[in-house]
């Protein structure tokens, strides 16, 4: 693992911590702002689904183009969006504002892992990409704490000028980024990588996480202010307890990983374990009781990204991994989007609890029904390695 791999994942850090660190505390600055619950989740949902937009393109682009000029425009569209974020304040223009965030974001987000899985993917995936995501879980963690101070401690220009000085920062690590090669374009191969029984059961449950997903981003930091009444330094310090375990778990859970090689069968369980604690959340009454309720939700999302970046960087060829891989985020983020605005809605009529627990009992049907179609067939479960 030389300098370049190493700069990818303190890329994939710098990504994450600036993304986090708004997108955690933005439904309750937005609520200061004095937005309903609806609002948040439209524009939330909107941030999401213009990101959903350009996920598929830009994965595409970064198979065709340079990476490295993509990320770039990420980059720059992203110091637009923060920058902005310190003076817009009303429903109207943050709709604009969204959008534009929403491209940045999926520049850096899809192009960045399509161009470390191409370069470092096809061998010794599971210790590699545990690094890579560590990195990225410790972006998740830290962010939202820095977040949370900053708000306790100064006001929302001070979180959005952290937000610019950190994409400024990773502008300039993007101008040292080694790029990849270029294919010419077939809108046939690509077809055919998606159309395998393998890669149709990974949308199928890209989609489910990203349904979950959704909730979690419009509806747990409201959880924690408004249900069980922790400030903005608390949620703050919650994350980044979630942020530093999920960097540890996934080292470890790589290492365990690597004793078996089934596919879908880490993937299947750690959703069925995930969805568990998901809908437990909302009976959380304490910052301990949130912190360890989400800390064993989060061990199952740890193994969920992890098989599912792994079985990207298996199941698709290196060199249309970007278009697929960018595929497969558009239609997590599509999930997320659906599941945004309708969490917004229920949050509006039932409380931010309802949310949690059919987005966790949806999870655990998903992951059941899976097993099941999978040990009902010989044929399927040779497939998948399972016999």
């Amino acid at each position: 693992m030389n300098k370049q791999f190493w700069l990818s994942c303190f890329l994939r850090f710098l990504i994450y911590f600036c993304h986090w660190l708004v997108l955690a505390h933005i439904p309750v600055v937005f609520l200061g702002y004095g937005l309903t619950n609806i609002q948040i989740g439209s524009l939330i949902g909107l941030f999401s689904l213009s990101s959903m937009i350009l996920m598929i393109p830009m994965g595409i682009f970064s198979d065709l183009f340079s990476p490295r000029k993509i990320l770039l425009m990420g980059g720059v569209s992203l110091f637009c969006y923060y920058t902005s974020l310190s003076f817009v304040t009303t429903f109207l223009p943050l709709l604009l504002l969204m959008v534009v965030g929403g491209f940045g974001a999926a520049a850096l987000i899809v192009v960045s892992e399509a161009l470390f899985l191409k370069r470092y993917g096809q061998k010794d995936q599971n210790r590699r990409i545990s690094y890579y995501q560590g990195f990225t879980y410790l972006g998740f963690g830290l962010g939202p704490l820095c977040g949370g101070i900053l708000l306790d401690r100064f006001s929302t220009l001070f979180l959005f000028g952290c937000a610019v000085c950190g994409i400024s920062l990773l502008i300039m690590c993007c101008l040292y980024i080694e790029d990849s090669s270029v294919i010419r374009f077939s809108l046939h191969q690509y077809r055919v990588d998606l159309s395998d029984k393998r890669s149709l059961l990974l949308i199928a449950s890209v989609v489910v996480v990203g349904l979950h997903f959704g909730v979690e981003q419009v509806s747990t930091a409201l959880l924690m202010k408004e249900d069980i009444g922790l400030n903005s330094r608390e949620i703050g310090q919650i994350f980044c307890i979630l942020g530093l375990w999920m960097g540890c778990m996934v080292l470890i859970l790589a290492r365990i990983k690597e004793r078996g090689q089934a596919l879908f069968l880490f993937l299947l369980g750690g959703m069925a374990f995930s969805g568990i604690f998901q809908a437990v959340t909302a009976w959380a009454t304490s910052y301990w009781s949130f912190a360890v309720i989400r800390g064993l939700h989060t061990l199952g999302d740890c193994l969920v990204l992890l098989e599912m970046s792994v079985l990207i960087a298996l199941l698709f060829p290196s060199s249309r991994l970007g278009g697929s891989s960018g595929f497969l985020y558009g239609v997590r983020t599509l999930a997320a989007f659906s599941s945004a605005v309708l969490s917004g809605m229920l949050n509006q009529y039932y409380g931010y609890h309802v949310t949690f627990i059919l987005s966790g009992v949806f999870m655990v049907g998903f992951s059941v029904t899976g097993m099941v179609w999978i040990f009902s067939s010989k044929k399927r479960r040779i497939a998948l390695h399972w016999s």
